[in-house]
Order: structure tokens, then sequence, then C-alpha cells
């Protein structure tokens, strides 16, 4: 359950609409962030701290060990949810304004990929805005599974609202 201090946001739409893309493009002049994006890049998602801007290995072309992850035709690399997982725990005690996390999918709620950071993260955050990526056909389960019953849904062309309000 999040905490009551936080405003949540739902970015959602269907595969390839540009959701990742309207959130980098948003969140460009934004200092007092956290979290990370996973945009594509020759047709494969890597992993990006917002933060520092690092740059991680995410998704990849071929099965190379037995720890890769399969999500249907996708294939994943286990250390890039590790270091998911922990952009996610190093934020739990630090003040900043506003978390991204891109994207919430079939895996967490199977307890899986960004679990058991993403529900700790959750959890435990205060004062903070939270923006979770989620496709369009899983919204509903999403939000059912992390009890987000207050979250405002919105779609690519609203992202940058939540970032102008201030």
């Amino acid at each position: 359950m999040m905490h009551p201090t936080n405003e949540s946001f739902l970015l959602t739409g269907p595969v390839h609409c540009g959701k990742t893309s309207s959130l980098s493009e948003s969140i460009k002049d934004t200092a007092s962030i956290r979290g990370f994006i996973c945009p594509d890049k020759d047709g494969l998602r890597y992993l990006k701290n917002i933060h520092d801007g690092s740059i991680h290995r995410f998704q990849i072309p071929i099965h190379e060990s037995d720890d890769d992850i399969l999500i249907g035709k996708y294939i994943f690399c286990k250390s890039g949810f590790e270091t998911a997982q922990s952009i996610l725990q190093s934020a739990i005690n630090q003040n900043f304004e506003y978390l991204v996390i891109d994207e919430i999918g079939k895996l967490e709620l199977q307890g899986k990929g960004l679990e058991p950071a993403l529900s700790l993260t959750l959890n435990n955050i205060k004062n903070t805005k939270i923006i979770l990526v989620v496709r369009d056909y899983l919204i509903d389960d999403v939000i059912n599974h992390y009890q987000l019953t207050t979250a405002k849904i919105i779609y690519r062309d609203d992202v940058r609202n939540i970032f102008n309000n201030d």
C-alpha cells in the first residue's frame, strides 16, 4: 500500500505509443527526481538511472545465460532488474519530489522483476509524486495488486502537466 502523503500517477497507453519518450522529454529539467526509465535504442530497451544518467543493459537480443528472464518474445538480463531494484531501494531514505518507475508489468504482478524492491519502495517513500508506467491492458491488475485506487490515470500527452504544476 502506498503511503498516504504520496500523489501517484499511472502513465498508460498501448505498447510503443510514446509513454517513455514523453516522460524522458518532460523530466529533462527536473532536478528533484529519482527512479529510472527504459527507452529503446536499436530495438532494445536499456535502463537509465534518472538521478545520475547512467545507462545499464536491460533487454538483450539473444539468450546468454540461465539467469536471463524471458517475457514473451523479449529477453532481459537479470542484472538489469537488479540495478533497477537497487535504484528503488536507494531512494527510500532520500528526499526528492518525483519518483519514476518505467515500467510495472506481468513480472511484478507475479512477485518477480522489480519485486520485492518495488513494494518496499512504494510502502516507505513519503511526500513524493510517483509516476508509474503501466501498459493499458494491465492497468486494472496493477491498481488492484498495488492498491492504487487513488492514483490518477494519465496518458502520454498529460505527462508534462505533472512537472509543470509546481
